[in-house]
């Protein structure tokens, strides 16, 4: 099966990527694609390992345990901060 991941700000830099599709086995966890893509995307992993970067799937948060499934969408958001208003 295939989902394609997105990266946001900064991660589009580290990575020198704005998406990328990834081949996995069938009932891969969320949390085992991100321990995938740390191995392909090595200057990504230490990132992903930081608990700091928001990870929805199907843009919908989502916990490590989610059992992927053909074609879904992972996005990768660094933390945003704002301005003074």
């Amino acid at each position: 099966m295939t989902v394609r991941v997105l990266f946001f700000a900064t991660l589009q830099d580290i990575t020198g990527k704005t998406e990328t599709d990834v081949l996995l086995e069938p009932r891969t966890t969320l949390e085992q694609c991100l321990s995938q893509l740390s191995v392909t995307l090595p200057d990504l992993g230490p990132l992903l390992g930081s608990g700091r970067i928001l990870v929805c799937v199907n843009r919908e948060p989502a916990s490590g345990a989610h059992l992927l499934q053909d074609g879904e969408e992972i996005a990768l958001m660094p933390p945003f901060s704002g301005g003074a208003v």
